[in-house]
């Protein structure tokens, strides 16, 4: 029996203060109301001000414990005049306008939510954050229009902020002109997603503004219910960072100077006009109809995929990550100047329709879609390796460096090859001007059976296949040259200074098919019906194009001096033979030529004639990269080595100009190097191997 008692007793004790530890933490959970007045922020009995709490923790008149949730009543406003912590907020229906006044320098902590109940009334509530104050909400902040006339509000009238460490929900009114509203001016908002409800009414809103301050969402911001009546206005040069999805048509008014931030995952699928974005990190997608007023940059690392609708970038765009058109649908349009930077990537997987009103600049990997690309500026130039299957010039468009057009080069305007551009032709050319005339640029045909513009042409290189037209009176100021497997159907009279078939120069002189009344018959080169003549009025006495600098073994081209064709045979020397042999059949040297129609060598009597070539030596080119302009002594070995392996006789001078340039690029371009006119490294090595091969 005395066992019982005991152990009865023991489960007592033992209920009484567990049951004491439940109703304290039923008391930790209070709801404490107050009369209009100040607190100082001290919980508990120690708090001081002039309002006056009920229903506190401990009672009586008690401040709010930590754990406490603080509800504003009906005409109760409460200023909070040092740091606060408590459980929750709630700011309840009123009768006549409540809320909390948060005063500058002054944190507000909320472990728990933030709440305004809708009430039914034309009374205002209000959360005021004034100057450096802070509010910092744990949960969530559910913000809801009253359903009369009155406004649930918070404003922010200094640089303070409001953050939320969950959700923030906007609900507009449905019934009445009452509306829920954020007024953060230069302040600082946060929160992990953010949704605006418009209510059915047009006054009825759920609106964010602000002026140059901060709105941060890390899982996106959706514009719900009554899409028209959501409002996000941005009237200065603020700030906005986005991580997650943006979607809804909801109103969004943004200011040119604005800053978008994009993290992570992002998808702009919000039609809207922006300012300026920049996408720091991740993937950035755009799904609508979107403006950027600002300029854009994608930072290293960093991936902007413009994906379905009609995107408009007003400003600059610079691309250090990746950019990638992914729909074709909507015109993409950048107005502003595009400049790819070293590493970076401009990828189409979708044939969009593209428009620039800028420049286009690449310096790193660029890469085009079938879709049109229309250039509609005036005075704008496309520099670096540019790649563009369908180029339309609406605007006077200049080229700077290589760039290939392989379907269509059309447009009413004009485009302008430079003195250091090297433009690549594979299709059609119906563009209403081409202005290819500057000392040292190079225009290739490269595609089937092409018609060529008009011209003129400096430098002139057919390395397609199949018969490409050239016109009447088209002029080439220095080379034109046409590679093995093209013909030429020349329909009138056109000139050249120097010409090249099949990589090796010929001597000066009218070329055409049989009819055409050309000094010089060539059934290979010039085929067809054309009766016209392309006329060269000087020679290179060496190959300025194809694989090589001589034949690779003798070969035979049907040359003849009109009306009789004969064969010439060229038979080139052997790198180890100390003399160059050169034999002349007749009739290679009839009709009273000077020099043979094929080589160009002097004509003696169709005797054998022997040139004894210097011993092989080798050049010092230096380190440095050689180009149009350059001087010095590296310069004159590389004139030594030119005349050497080209035979140009160039006058060892020191200095390097156009013209050699020119030839530099088509020699290049035949060895399999970039047709640029620089001579580095790689290019040095292949002219030192072929000099000490010749």
């Amino acid at each position: 029996m005395l066992k019982s008692r005991i152990l009865f007793g023991t489960f007592v004790t033992i209920f009484a203060i567990f049951g004491f530890v439940f109703s304290a933490n039923r008391a930790e959970a209070a709801t404490c109301t107050m009369t209009t007045g100040t607190w100082d922020g001290v919980a508990g009995a120690g708090g001081g001000g002039t309002s006056t709490f009920s229903s506190c923790t401990g009672g009586g008149t008690n401040h709010p414990a930590v754990g406490d949730t603080i509800q504003i009543n009906a005409g109760v406003t409460l200023t909070i005049s040092g740091n606060a912590t408590v459980g929750g907020i709630i700011i309840d229906s009123p009768t006549t306008a409540d809320g909390i006044t948060i005063n500058t320098g002054v944190t507000l902590s909320d472990s728990g939510n933030l709440s305004y109940t809708a009430n039914a009334t034309a009374n205002a509530q209000t959360i005021t954050i004034s100057g450096t104050g802070v509010l910092a909400v744990t949960g969530t902040g559910t913000i809801n229009a009253p359903t009369g006339a009155g406004n649930s509000l918070v404003t922010c009238s200094g640089s303070g902020s409001l953050t939320f460490g969950s959700t923030l929900a906007l609900t507009g009114n449905s019934t009445s002109t009452g509306k829920a509203s954020l007024g953060m001016g230069a302040c600082t908002l946060s929160a992990a997603g953010i949704t605006l409800s418009g209510g059915s009414n047009a006054t009825g809103t759920a609106e964010i503004t602000l002026s140059t301050g901060t709105i941060t969402s890390t899982d996106g911001i959706t514009f719900a219910a009554t899409v028209a009546n959501t409002v996000l206005n941005n009237s200065g040069a603020g700030s906005i960072n986005l991580t997650g999805t943006m979607t809804g048509a909801g109103t969004v008014t943004v200011n040119s100077g604005t800053t978008l931030t994009t993290t992570g995952t992002t998808a702009l699928n919000t039609p809207a006009t922006f300012g300026i974005l920049s996408v720091s990190t991740g993937t950035t997608t755009t799904g609508a109809a979107i403006t950027f007023a600002g300029a854009t940059t994608v930072a290293t690392g960093a991936i902007l995929n413009v994906d379905t609708g009609a995107v408009t970038f007003t400003g600059a765009t610079g691309v250090t990550g990746t950019l990638g058109i992914t729909s074709a649908t909507g015109t993409k349009t950048f107005t502003g100047n595009v400049t790819i930077n070293s590493g970076g990537v401009w990828n189409e997987t979708a044939a969009a329709t593209v428009s620039y009103a800028g420049n286009l600049a690449n310096s790193g990997t660029f890469t085009a879609s079938t879709g049109v690309h229309t250039f509609t500026g005036t005075g704008k130039t496309i520099s670096g390796t540019v790649a563009i299957p369908s180029l339309t010039i609406s605007g006077t468009t200049s080229n700077t460096n290589t760039l290939t057009v392989s379907t269509a080069l059309s447009g009413a305007s004009t485009l302008t090859n430079s003195a250091t551009g090297v433009l690549n032709i594979g299709g059609t050319s119906g563009i209403t001007g081409l202005t290819a005339t500057a000392t040292g640029n190079v225009v290739n045909y490269t595609g089937a059976s092409q018609t060529l513009h008009a011209g003129p042409y400096y430098d002139l290189n057919l390395t397609g296949s199949g018969t490409d037209v050239i016109g009447t009176g088209t002029t080439i100021a220095d080379s034109t040259s046409i590679n093995s497997g093209v013909g030429v159907n020349l329909t009138g009279a056109s000139t050249t200074l120097y010409l090249a078939l099949g990589g090796t120069a010929v001597v000066p002189g009218s070329y055409g098919f049989t009819g055409s009344g050309a000094r010089f018959l060539d059934l290979t080169y010039f085929p067809g019906s054309g009766t016209g003549t392309l006329t060269a009025s000087s020679t290179l006495l060496a190959a300025i194009g194809g694989a090589g600098l001589v034949p690779s073994g003798t070969t035979t081209s049907v040359v003849a001096q009109s009306p009789t064709p004969v064969a010439v045979t060229i038979t080139p020397a052997t790198p180890t033979t100390p003399a160059v042999t050169e034999t002349t059949m007749s009739p290679g040297c009839s009709g009273g030529n000077m020099y043979n129609t094929s080589t160009g060598a002097p004509c003696k009597n169709n005797n054998t004639s022997v040139v004894t070539s210097a011993p092989a030596r080798s050049y010092s080119l230096g380190t440095a990269v050689l180009k149009n302009g350059s001087r010095g002594e590296a310069v004159k070995e590389l004139q030594r080595l030119l005349n050497q392996v080209l035979n140009l006789g160039l006058v060892v001078d020191g200095k390097l100009g156009p013209k050699t340039i020119a030839v530099i690029k088509t020699w290049q371009k035949g060895h399999g190097l970039a047709a640029d006119g620089l001579i580095g490294a790689k290019t040095k090595a292949a002219m030192k191997a072929e000099a000490e091969s010749n």
